[in-house]
Parts: structure tokens; sequence; C-alpha cells
């Protein structure tokens, strides 16, 4: 069972409405992740399986199961692939059986907002100034000091 897990030592994040910002502090860049990838980022936050993550989605919105499996993953190897998350493949651990296991009735099918492949917009135009730490940095010379030397 693959799960991912925010690569905590790296990446500094928060949540607005439904955005989340995310940094990469080793190489400055910053991130956006709206709607159905800020939701997946939660998920990501509970460190759920791959599995429960798409099932979870497929219960959240409308749409055809295989679409959401395959987005699910590419946007999860996104992240993974910018150093936001790490991956971790564990057989040990069980799955929640508390998840949704199936989708819901149709009835309620119509009233859930429809399915967007979910992206990672990356931003790079602020990284010498991200890259700076005036917090971490400092050192005889003062700072603000970039941590690339």
């Amino acid at each position: 069972m693959t799960r991912y897990r925010i690569n905590a030592s790296r990446v500094i994040f928060e949540a607005f409405d439904d955005e989340t910002v995310l940094i990469n502090q080793d190489n400055g860049n910053y991130y956006s992740l709206s709607n159905v990838g800020a939701h997946i980022w939660e998920f990501v936050q509970q460190e759920l399986s791959t599995r429960e993550i798409v099932r979870e989605i497929e219960c959240a919105y409308r749409g055809n199961k295989t679409d959401i499996e395959k987005a699910v993953q590419e946007f999860l190897s996104d992240l993974h692939q910018e150093g936001l998350v790490e991956q971790e493949c564990d057989d040990n651990k069980n799955e929640n059986n508390q998840l949704s296991m199936s989708s819901p009735p149709r009835s309620e099918q119509k009233d859930r907002p429809a399915f967007e492949a979910p992206t990672v917009i990356r931003y790079t135009d602020m990284q010498d100034l991200l890259l700076l730490d005036p917090i971490h940095e400092v050192d005889e010379s003062g700072w603000p000091t970039s941590k690339r030397s």
C-alpha cells in the first residue's frame, strides 16, 4: 500500500478557504493547490493511503472512477517530484475501515461538485526572496544571508 506524507523538513503550508499554499524551503518555489488538490492535501496530512484518498475523492465528487483514480495518482506523483511529499510503501498498516467504501446513492450524487483533475501550480518568481531566511541564517555577518552560496 502506498502512502504519501508531507516532507516536513522542507515544506511549510497554509490552508485557506479552497486553496492551500505550500513553500519548498529548499528551492524557494511556492505552490498553489486549489479545490480538489487542496482536498487531497488534507488527506495527505492524515497520511491516508493512495487507495483511501481515491475512495474519498470518488465519494466527494461526481466523475468517472477511472479518471479520478488516474488524476489523483498523477497529482500525488507531481507532489512527490516537487519534493513536497515523501512516498512510503507499507504493507503492514491497515486501512481505515471508517472510510466510505462505496459511492453515495444516485440521489446524493447530483448534489456533489463535478470532479476536475487537480494540478500543482508552481511559482518560481520569488525564489531569491524566499531563500533568504533571516531567522535561521543569522551569523557574525548579520542577516539576511542567502542560502545560496
